[in-house]
Parts: C-alpha cells; sequence; structure tokens
C-alpha cells in the first residue's frame, strides 16, 4: 500500500473543513430555536429552552474540537523519519491484517484514499504512544482491555 502523505492531509482537511461548516449551520440553527423556546419563566414549567442550551453547549464543544483539530492538521509539516512520531504515515500488520493508521494531535476520524482506508489517531490515543520512536521491522505489543495487540511496523512515512 502506498499512499502520498500530503494528499492525505489534504483531504482530512478538506472533509475537517465541511464539518466545521456544517457543525457551524447546526449551531446557529439551534441558536434559533432556543431563543424562540418557551422558557420555564415564560410557562411555569417548559424546560425547551434549558434543553436548547444544552444541546447548543455540546454542539460548540465538538465544533471547537474539530476547530482545533484542523488547525493542527495545517501546522502539520511534512518530514520523513525513520522513528514514529507525530505525522507519521504507519503502516501496520495485526493478525494478518494490514492498517494504516496516520498519528496527528487531537483528532480522530476515518479516511478512504485511493480505496484504501487509513484512520487518523490522535498522537496521545494508547496505539500512537506505543508505537513512538518505534522503527520500521519492529513489533510493538500494546496491551488494551480486550487483550494484547500485536503490531508490526511494516512502514514509516
Amino acid at each position: 500500500m502506498h499512499i502520498n502523505k500530503r494528499n492525505l492531509l489534504h483531504i482530512a482537511i478538506q472533509k475537517l473543513e465541511l464539518e466545521i461548516a456544517s457543525f457551524r449551520e447546526v449551531v446557529k440553527r439551534e441558536e434559533g430555536a432556543m431563543q424562540d423556546a418557551p422558557s420555564a419563566r415564560d410557562t411555569w414549567s417548559d424546560t425547551t429552552r434549558s434543553q436548547k442550551e444544552s444541546l447548543v453547549g455540546v454542539l460548540q464543544k465538538q465544533y471547537n474540537e474539530i476547530s482545533k483539530a484542523l488547525n493542527a492538521l495545517k501546522q502539520i509539516k511534512i518530514m520523513s523519519s525513520e522513528k514514529i512520531g507525530i505525522g507519521a504515515l504507519v503502516e501496520l500488520e495485526e493478525d494478518k491484517k494490514r492498517i494504516l493508521y496516520l498519528i496527528l494531535p487531537g483528532t480522530r476520524m476515518k479516511l478512504e484514499v485511493d480505496n484504501i482506508a487509513v484512520e487518523l489517531i490522535s498522537s496521545a490515543s494508547p496505539t500512537a504512544q506505543a508505537l513512538y520512536d518505534h522503527k520500521e521491522g519492529e513489533t510493538v505489543k500494546i496491551k488494551v482491555p480486550a487483550g494484547i495487540r500485536t503490531l508490526k511496523i511494516l512502514r514509516v512515512q
């Protein structure tokens, strides 16, 4: 499997920009609905406005997280390194199945590029932490709730 890392980052940025635009619209719509909703003071018992306020808060938090991930993606420098770190595109084998991870700060999503699935994982995730500073050809064992994952590093970009 060969994927151009620059192309992959470009696709991830586009996807996040679309998500941000969508979230912006949803937040705006829900804020309008919140303003139009009766308050408990208006009806003595209706909690619609309070529920809308909670929903808008959750949506705003998700929007902020996606925005941070997008900003981090835009600042990733394309460098080659033998060791795994932030910005590394890592091809792994687990149970005779190939997996591609792109390690980035603060994001998690799945993308498909040229019919190949790539998982963007957070640099703070247990998997990324276990892979740090390892090189091509090494095998890494990761303890997870379901047992132990054994990952063979096939390629690092």
